[in-house]
């Protein structure tokens, strides 16, 4: 699948309000790569087969909820190493 930025943005306005200019594109940077992996080896890598565009728009929106989570609840500081305490602290909210 062609991923097309168009369709969604890979930064949004809420993230982008939270950081600064460097931060903002080194987490676009990361986005890129993460949005281009969803859509071409997400679903199977061994094939790969990616997934829909429109799974693809949702996950990348979810993600990026989870991220601005992790900045101002959890860690209280950017970053792009999201780890397994962040996820398994979130699935107990």
């Amino acid at each position: 699948m062609t991923v097309n930025f168009d369709d969604f943005p890979v930064v949004t306005d809420k993230s982008r309000e939270l950081l600064s200019e460097k931060q903002a594109v080194d987490y676009e940077a990361h986005r890129t790569e993460f949005i281009r992996w969803l859509a071409h080896l997400g679903k199977n890598p061994e094939v790969a087969e990616g997934y829909s565009r429109d799974t693809v728009r949702a996950t990348a929106y979810r993600t990026d909820q989870f991220a601005r989570w992790v900045w101002t609840e959890q860690d209280e500081r950017y970053t792009v190493s999201f780890d397994h305490d962040h996820t398994r602290t979130i699935t107990k909210c």
